[in-house]
């Protein structure tokens, strides 16, 4: 829900699962939809955010620089490489050494993906085209304010405060 921040073990458990979409080779793009679909629509940036802070992590907890993370990957080219030049291997797996090289060189092409509403049918998103009656959404508000409680004692939901202009604010000795 936008504006309600996470507890740390929400945080970590969302850090600890972009890990592990990581240790599953997914692609970023999998990855962000994984992280969404497990913790309820979660915006982009913030699916990016969290992946950040898994690879920061991994990073720090390997022992390996990033040379020697850098000699790492290209020691994985390698040996694709060399199933790729191997006579005894099949069509298949040297299509699947390509395809490995082409992602840890980067060469991958994006991938569009694209979601849609109730039934497969695409999502409609509307403008507003009237601007915002802000005098009316205050009318509204200070209406809200005045509905009996839900357990229906009589209070107000939340008591109304009184007016800035009548020189008593809310926090103040006067309100």
């Amino acid at each position: 829900m936008p504006g309600i921040k996470p507890t740390r073990a929400e945080v970590e458990d969302r850090i600890e699962s972009a890990g592990q979409f990581y240790a599953a080779g997914l692609t970023t793009g999998q990855r962000k939809i994984a992280m969404r679909e497990k913790f309820g629509g979660m915006d982009h940036a913030t699916c990016l955010r969290y992946l950040a802070r898994a690879r920061k992590r991994w990073a720090a907890e390997s022992d390996l620089t990033p040379q020697q993370r850098k000699a790492q990957r290209g020691q994985a080219i390698e040996f694709y490489r060399q199933q790729m030049r191997n006579s005894k291997v099949s069509d298949r797996v040297k299509i699947m050494a390509q395809e490995r090289i082409d992602k840890l060189l980067g060469l991958e092409s994006p991938v569009r993906t694209e979601l849609s509403g109730v039934d497969g049918k695409p999502i409609v998103v509307t403008a507003a085209r009237e601007p915002i009656d802000f005098e009316r959404l205050a009318r509204l508000r200070r209406g809200l304010r005045e509905l009996p409680a839900p357990d229906g004692n009589g209070e107000p939901v939340h008591p109304p405060h009184p007016a800035p202009e009548a020189g008593i604010l809310p926090g103040t000795n006067g309100g």
